[in-house]
């Protein structure tokens, strides 16, 4: 918020002071014409939005993409064990697609679309990187050895 006067001094990143419950300015005379005076000087003040489209959009999207693939996989129903190979990259991919969200939705002052695509998001992007490792022989595949079927139809579910 930016207030300026009719004099051209302009004074960035302050705000007037809240109303009180008399209805009177703390800090700013009040004119006959309902604006605020300081020292003489009309005091304008201006708000700026920019207009930001809902990140919850393609944060959806780019939740339920990987949590479908990766409820097929823990279930056995897809894949063998080299689709770790080709599965890092979509789950790096959708990871920061979801922090994206996460940021996006923090400006947009979303508190609870932040949450869950920042926790979502690093939870995607810790996945690829462990794929990616797993992938490339230096972690061990924990995941797919065991048959985990109770888990990966949850993942389903929730996707």
């Amino acid at each position: 918020m930016c207030i300026r006067d009719r004099s051209t001094t302009t004074y960035a990143n302050t705000v007037p002071l809240a109303k009180s419950v008399e209805g009177t300015n703390s800090g700013f005379a009040q004119s006959n014409n309902g604006t605020n005076t300081n020292n003489g000087h009309q005091v304008v003040s201006q708000i700026f939005l920019s207009p930001i489209a809902a990140p919850s959009i393609l944060g959806y999207f780019s939740f339920a993409i990987p949590a479908v693939i990766l409820g097929l996989r823990w279930a056995q129903w897809y894949g063998l064990a080299a689709t770790v190979v080709y599965l890092w990259p979509m789950f790096l991919v959708f990871g920061i697609i979801q922090i994206l969200c996460a940021m996006v939705a923090y400006r947009a002052r979303d508190n609870l679309a932040t949450v869950f695509h920042g926790i979502w998001g690093s939870f995607f992007l810790g996945f690829g990187i462990y794929y990616l490792y797993a992938a490339y022989g230096v972690l061990p595949i924990l995941i797919d050895g065991a048959k985990s079927d109770e888990i990966g139809i949850w993942f389903a579910v929730l996707a």
